[in-house]
């Protein structure tokens, strides 16, 4: 059985431990090498990682492990994303990314990763990605890229697999700055009057709960009645639909009901008027056997409606009067609408549940319009006192 160290002194040869790794699902075990190397494995359960620890100790006394070879990149990469326990989304888009564009480095054993190495990989998709697209590149799905290597990285190096950083030295590829994501007002006033077809269709409200409020579409579409009070318009963010993840695989047919990121991203909000109505109506559409825990958005059954099925009928459907937009757009165009018509950043990072009003800020926007008001409105103040102080002195203005 493995014996965590709980001493000072130095761990004897073929002496392992056992750790919980905070965030991170599973139990990390290593093992002391006669080299002073130290092998590490993320293992499912505590058993699983005491009899790999067996297993090592067993191949030392037979002389058949001196030397600890460090796993190859896509032998970590396997273990890592089978311990990964972020949004499922992100682990489908991870995966996505290594199958397509991992391969050059997946045989290179993790100590043998190089700066050099790295910055030819990174120059390799570059030449790729001009290539298909001339003259623009995809900068985001490069720096993409190097985020996700750089956080296989240092999962190794937490786990004590490298001791250095082979990154350290490679400059993190550069982005454009991101053009503005909301709706013009233009196309916010042809979006509001787009035919969303018939009332009771469910797909109506998820678009309105994403646009009033400024949900994820994960929140909305993740809301149940017994989140809503009909009656004072309090609607509760408790959770977020998501597909499951089982062994480190995205389940696409599976959805479930998950906590959200963050405490901050729990919060309360009071529905407009317009809003609550359309709630209420919705409510009465879907019929007196609806139960607490049944989803608002929901075809039948109070079963949740697919994620990714919702944001392409909502893209296609407002690509009809010309207009891009997705999920995600709409929730930049809550958060700057309300910036430049309602209230404060502080205000607005409260609505949209950001843990860091810097987050807020790359959200909402000011636009033009407001930006000319407030040049008026503080130059009206001026204008004011400057024309207060002409009555008393004319000649100051000459001064």
């Amino acid at each position: 059985m493995a014996t965590p160290s709980s001493s000072k002194r130095g761990r004897g040869d073929g002496e392992g431990s056992i750790q919980q790794v905070k965030g991170r699902a599973g139990y990390r075990a290593q093992i002391r090498m006669p080299d002073g190397s130290r092998p590490t494995r993320q293992c499912k359960t505590k058993k699983e990682a005491a009899d790999w620890i067996a297993e090592q100790r067993l191949k030392m006394d037979k002389g058949q492990m001196t030397v600890a070879k460090a796993p190859r990149l896509g032998e970590w990469m396997d273990q890592w994303f089978a311990m990964r326990t972020v949004n499922p989304r992100t682990i489908m888009q991870e995966q996505n990314r290594r199958k397509l564009y991992f391969e050059p480095l997946e045989k290179i054993p993790l100590d043998k990763l190089t700066a050099g190495t790295i910055k030819r990989w990174l120059d390799s998709l570059d030449r790729k990605f001009r290539a298909r697209k001339p003259g623009v590149g995809e900068p985001h799905n490069l720096r993409h890229c190097y985020a996700l290597l750089s956080s296989v990285i240092n999962g190794a190096i937490d786990d004590g697999l490298l001791t250095s950083n082979p990154l350290t030295g490679v400059k993190r590829p550069k982005v454009p700055p991101a053009k503005p994501k909301y709706l013009s007002e233009d196309e916010l006033d042809r979006f509001l009057k787009i035919d969303w077809g018939p009332p009771e269709d469910p797909r109506r409200m998820g678009v309105m709960l994403m646009l009033w409020l400024g949900l994820r579409r994960g929140e909305a579409l993740g809301l149940v009645w017994e989140d809503v009070d009909l009656e004072t318009g309090v609607i509760t963010i408790r959770k977020q639909l998501s597909r499951v993840v089982i062994d480190g695989k995205v389940h696409r047919s599976l959805l479930i009901r998950r906590d959200l990121k963050t405490d901050y991203s729990r919060r309360s909000l009071a529905a407009s008027p317009g809003l609550l109505q359309a709630l209420q109506v919705h409510n009465t559409h879907q019929g007196e056997v609806t139960r607490p825990t049944d989803f608002i958005v929901s075809f039948e059954n109070g079963q949740p409606i697919d994620p990714d099925a919702f944001a392409k009928w909502m893209k296609t459907t407002a690509a009809e009067v010309g207009i891009d937009v997705s999920p995600h757009r709409l929730r930049h165009t809550a958060a700057t609408t309300m910036l430049n018509k309602v209230g404060s950043l502080e205000e607005v990072s409260s609505l949209l549940g950001h843990a860091d009003i810097k987050t807020t800020s790359i959200y909402a926007r000011i636009t033009p319009d407001t930006r000319h008001a407030a040049a008026k409105a503080l130059g009206s103040v001026f204008d004011e006192a400057l024309a207060s102080k002409s009555d008393h002195d004319p000649e100051s203005l000459h001064r």
